[in-house]
């Protein structure tokens, strides 16, 4: 009987050992699954990062290109503005010159008509 006892305990740990064999190996499947899946998410995660990344840096050379354009604009304006200001001065310049000329003429006509009665 005492090794009747002893063979069904036996039995019972080689139950108990399969069962903790098909636990384990179970386990260590869905451990497998769980890091295939997570390894799937991190390559995504980089891939976006990449696509990120990438678009970063076309909005910075678009962002740089703009710049200079924006550059270029405004340094086409205020050459137009020193040009605009240069003919301004110009032209009150020939104003006040006509205006001058205008007085004088005025003056003379004013000088001239008592001459006349």
């Amino acid at each position: 009987t005492e090794l009747a006892a002893a063979r069904a305990r036996l039995r019972d740990s080689e139950g108990q050992r399969d069962a903790d064999t098909n636990e384990l190996v179970r386990a260590r499947d869905a451990a497998a699954g769980e890091a295939e899946r997570l390894r799937e998410k991190i390559a995504a995660v980089v891939a976006e990062g990449a696509r990120a990344a990438a678009e970063v840096e076309s909005a910075d050379a678009t962002i740089l290109e703009l710049r200079k354009n924006l550059e270029a604009v405004v340094g086409e304006a205020r050459s137009r503005d020193v040009r605009a200001r240069s003919s301004s001065a110009r032209k009150e310049a020939e104003i006040a010159r006509l205006a001058a000329v205008s007085e004088a003429s005025a003056a003379e006509l004013r000088e001239s008509r008592p001459r006349l009665r």
